[in-house]
């Protein structure tokens, strides 16, 4: 059993995070998603697979690709 992890560096927009910002305006706080795919009876995916993953897992908006 293998565990892939994508990560996306869109940012979070949170009101939770646009509090902390007014209250700690010296503080910079980033945020990043991470997808884990668990893969099970293989321990790679195929390119065609894994472009399917990206697709599914890139936000609308997001310009950048997930790493």
């Amino acid at each position: 059993m293998a565990v892939l992890r994508f990560y996306s560096s869109q940012a979070l927009n949170s009101r939770a995070l646009q509090r902390a910002a007014k209250l700690c305006p010296h503080l910079s706080v980033t945020t990043e998603l991470c997808y884990n795919v668990e893969l099970t009876g293989s321990e790679s995916l195929s390119a065609e697979q894994k472009e399917v993953l990206l697709w599914l897992f890139r936000p609308l908006l997001q310009v950048e690709p997930l790493s």
